[in-house]
């Protein structure tokens, strides 16, 4: 006979008919027997009955709580990207493609090296990095020869932690013949206007104007035609068509040094003595002329006596005059 307890563990599997068919008939007499394994019997093959759900708006609730907080989250991810990108951006431009640059932000020297070459120096009063962007447009017209078109295109950029980029750019081009045609423009392009060179403005005594100083590779040095004259300094003002040239030269030549300040001021234009000596004379001496330039060459007429220099445009802050090297004075 099979106990209560066994019969209660059997149940299961006599449910679902997994017991052998001994076994089934004795678990079938003890039910008919047990009312208490009866019932359990009864409890568990009854069929299940659907759980009522109270409150339909509870649930509704929460699943549009759920529903916004899925928007929510999309919108704000939506939002982040956006503005990630808008950063990324922001960055290019402000680093790398820059912003045009106002001209009241740049100095620039246009000018002819040589007979054969042309220049443009610029600078960024801003100390930013200097971006130029170079484009050539070649011109096409029935009446005239075609001409060239070069574009500057200038911008500045945020300096970066030991970046190494300048604030300054040279631009060049040679010329063959030594003329510059007639149809050729630089245009520089500015954010408020843009600027038109042409074949005028690049001149080989232009932007010259202004105090230039003998070099400190050039002072002492004696001349060669005249053993006994040294120049100790010297500077050039150029204004317009005028050039003053003021020399501070150490006299060692016995025909000079025998000379009176009277005999030296009669003899030279407008010299000043500043200090004389038993075999030196040292003076100051001033001379104001006018100037022509033309390809490689300058004519200086100082009070009527004409004199020929080598003269060539060595960059925007340097020239070469007879071979003497000049420096702008800032």
């Amino acid at each position: 006979m099979l106990t209560c307890n066994v019969v209660r563990d059997l149940l299961p599997s006599y449910i679902d008919e997994l017991v052998s068919k001994e076994t089934a008939r004795e678990i079938a007499e003890h039910l008919a027997d047990c009312a208490a394994c009866n019932a359990e019997y009864e409890q568990m093959t009854a069929p299940l009955v659907p759980i009522a759900i109270k409150d339909q708006k509870d649930i509704d609730y929460l699943k549009t709580i759920k529903q916004k907080n899925i928007r929510k989250v999309l919108r704000y991810s939506a939002l982040s990207v956006f503005l990630v990108s808008l950063i990324f951006v922001f960055c290019v431009q402000l680093f790398y493609i820059g912003n045009p640059v106002k001209s009241e932000d740049l100095s620039y020297s246009v000018y002819k090296p040589n007979a054969y070459s042309l220049k443009i120096e610029m600078e960024l009063k801003t100390n930013n990095p200097l971006l130029v962007k170079t484009k050539y447009k070649v011109i096409y017209s029935e009446e005239s020869k075609s001409g060239t078109d070069v574009i500057l295109d200038l911008r500045q950029v945020r300096r970066l932690p030991f970046d190494d980029v300048g604030n300054s750019f040279s631009w060049g081009s040679e010329i063959f013949d030594g003329e510059i045609p007639d149809n050729f423009r630089v245009i520089i392009k500015f954010a408020d206007k843009d600027v038109v060179l042409v074949a005028d403005d690049f001149k080989v005594g232009s932007s010259l104007d202004g105090t230039w100083e003998r070099s400190g590779e050039s002072q002492n040095e004696l001349n060669a035609d005249s053993p006994g004259y040294r120049v100790i300094s010297q500077s050039l003002f150029f204004s317009g068509e005028s050039l003053t040239i003021t020399s501070m030269i150490d006299y060692r030549h016995e025909e000079i040094v025998s000379l009176s300040d009277e005999e030296l001021k009669e003899r030279f234009f407008e010299i000043d003595i500043i200090e004389r000596g038993d075999d030196y004379v040292i003076a100051r001496t001033t001379g104001k002329s006018t100037f022509s330039l033309t390809q490689d060459e300058t004519r200086i007429v100082i009070e009527g006596v004409e004199h020929i220099a080598q003269f060539s445009r060595l960059s925007k802050n340097a020239i070469s005059l007879d071979g003497v090297v000049f420096l702008r004075k800032n």
